[in-house]
């Protein structure tokens, strides 16, 4: 086999230098100065006719020129280069949208090969060592690009150009598409506002078409094209930041996310708080609310000068309006759009330390993160576990004793229950039902209250806790009033603990309860009577300080 034998071959039927190169099999070659590359791939080879080449003048019959120095130029030609300087950021990353029948002849080149040099071929492609066109473009440019505007060239940067080209002759070649797939595209064309000849159509059908029926109506090799391929536009994306942490709310006044008021035909005015399943909030003009989004959305202002337009606060659940979130507190994520300036490491300990000056918020564990975090946020949302602490209220005070043992006697199993929409969501929501697990309970007296009952429990996420206890008039069966016998109420209830081991943990600041979901069941074991949910019923102590913040009598 004879590499310089398929080199003049390749340039015979019109590829580029590049190309070429790509197709010889070496990826770890210098595509940036590919005329050198060559001479030391084919060291019989001179100079003169590696740049042979050079005085044709219709463009590579693979990559239509894409590859070329000239195209190069047309790009770093465009104003998108000065808006960039425009982002705090030292990296950035390009990103093709090629025209589709660029896919066609790249893949008749690969059989033309195939048939003209087979034992080549076969080796070729048990190493798996040709590169795609997008991937050789980038090594071969990224160098000049990095010179041309000052940042380095990382495919995982936030700042990303989208270069579209185009090409005159594209809809003519992607017609043999309707020879290759006609079922799939006699479906295409009489789809209203469907491209018939997309890119990713094209893709899928050259991916499931066989050699054979491709060789019948694709011409091998590929034809040399009359034109080059024509730049239509560079844009900039900046793509949004994630900012994670953990929350603990400390005060029963303030609510997770404003409330929004609407005009019912109904009521006067009607107050619509986020549901269970609504816990991705954008910012709106309640800049004046005292609640989480906003006192988070306060400390990323004033420690990164960050427009609070821009963010949008999504949470591992709903805090109802008069529970305090306590324990380990519960995951969150702020999605920053448009962001221009860079959020270092070290400033997100400022950060915690400016949010933690507020006494009813304190946040933890906040670091920067990828869009995979929606989805470890809402990644088994429905199957996560949930402790809770509650201090309830008994009507009939002769029976607490008599209630406490028949529900520690329950609560050593799980209970499988039965939840209706709740009559307090029955205006804006219609009537479900679902399952729900209660996994364990655990009851115990105040003392000094004969009417009065502590109670752990945990249970699966999207539970109606208050439904639970009270029955809501017959809506959730079985419920706890029905199994001791007795009309239940609940005064107080508490989050301790939210089974997520996420975001990663950052011992950057004390914190008095850092244990995570698994020792929930035995930290509420080892609560003393009369003790609350952060081992103290009168006292909870604020995360990041030596402040004891005390509890509303009862």
């Amino acid at each position: 086999m004879n590499l310089e034998e398929i080199f003049s071959e390749l340039l015979n039927v019109g590829c580029c230098n590049r190309c070429s190169l790509r197709l010889l099999g070496d990826k770890y070659s210098n595509f940036e100065n590919s005329e050198q590359s060559l001479i030391d791939l084919l060291p019989v080879t001179s100079e003169d006719q590696v740049r042979t080449k050079r005085v044709r003048r219709n463009p590579c019959c693979l990559c239509l020129g894409l590859l070329e120095d000239a195209f190069l130029y047309q790009i770093m030609g465009h104003s998108c280069w000065c808006d960039i300087q425009d982002y705090d950021s030292d990296s950035f990353r390009i990103n093709l949208n090629t025209p589709a029948n660029i896919c066609i002849r790249d893949r008749a080149m690969h059989l033309y090969i195939k048939q003209k040099f087979p034992d080549f071929y076969e080796l070729q492609n048990s190493k798996e060592i040709i590169l795609n066109m997008h991937e050789t473009f980038k090594i071969a440019f990224k160098a000049k690009l990095e010179k041309h505007c000052g940042k380095t060239y990382d495919v995982y940067s936030g700042i990303q150009l989208w270069v579209t080209v185009h090409h005159d002759d594209y809809e003519k070649e992607v017609e043999v598409m309707q020879f290759l797939d006609p079922q799939t595209y006699k479906r295409r064309k009489s789809l209203k506002f469907m491209k018939t000849f997309a890119k990713n159509a094209v893709k899928e059908t050259l991916g499931k078409v066989d050699d054979h029926t491709f060789l019948k109506f694709v011409k091998i090799p590929p034809s040399i094209p009359s034109s080059s391929v024509k730049l239509v536009s560079v844009d900039l994306e900046c793509l949004p930041l994630f900012v994670t942490g953990r929350y603990c709310k400390y005060s029963r006044l303030i609510k997770q996310v404003p409330w929004d008021y609407h005009v019912s035909s109904n009521t006067e005015s009607t107050v619509l708080p986020k549901t269970e399943s609504d816990t991705t909030d954008t910012y709106t003009d309640f800049d004046s609310v005292n609640c989480v989004r906003n006192i988070i959305f306060d400390g990323l202002r004033r420690v990164f000068r960050l427009d609070k337009e821009k963010m949008t606060f999504c949470a591992s659940g709903r805090d109802e309006p008069n529970m305090r979130c306590l324990g380990s507190g519960r995951p969150f994520c702020v999605k920053i759009e448009i962001p221009r300036k860079h959020l270092p490491d070290e400033l997100f300990r400022e950060l915690e330390e400016t949010i933690n000056e507020s006494p009813d918020v304190a946040v933890f564990d906040m670091q920067l993160t990828n869009k995979s975090c929606l989805s470890k946020i809402k990644c088994g949302e429905e199957m996560k576990k949930k402790g809770y602490t509650l201090l309830c209220l008994i009507r009939q005070p002769r029976y607490v004793e008599e209630v406490i043992q028949i529900i520690n006697k329950i609560g050593c199993n799980s209970l499988c229950i039965q939840q209706f929409t709740p009559v307090r969501f029955s205006n804006r929501r219609p009537i479900h039902l679902k399952s729900k697990y209660i996994f364990s309970m655990k009851a115990m007296e105040v003392p000094g209250h004969h009417d009065l009952f502590q109670l752990t429990m945990v249970t699966q996420a999207g539970t109606w806790i208050n439904e639970f206890l009270t029955g809501d008039f017959g809506r959730t069966f079985p419920n706890l009033s029905n199994m001791v016998h007795a009309e239940l109420d609940i005064l107080r209830i508490d989050l301790i603990g939210v089974d997520c081991d996420w975001p990663p943990v950052i011992n950057s600041i004390p914190h008095p309860a850092m244990n995570r979901y698994s020792h929930l069941h035995r930290e509420s074991q080892e609560l003393k009577p009369g003790t609350s949910t952060d081992r103290s019923c009168e006292y909870f102590v604020k995360r990041g300080s030596s402040t004891y913040v005390k509890e509303e009598p009862i």
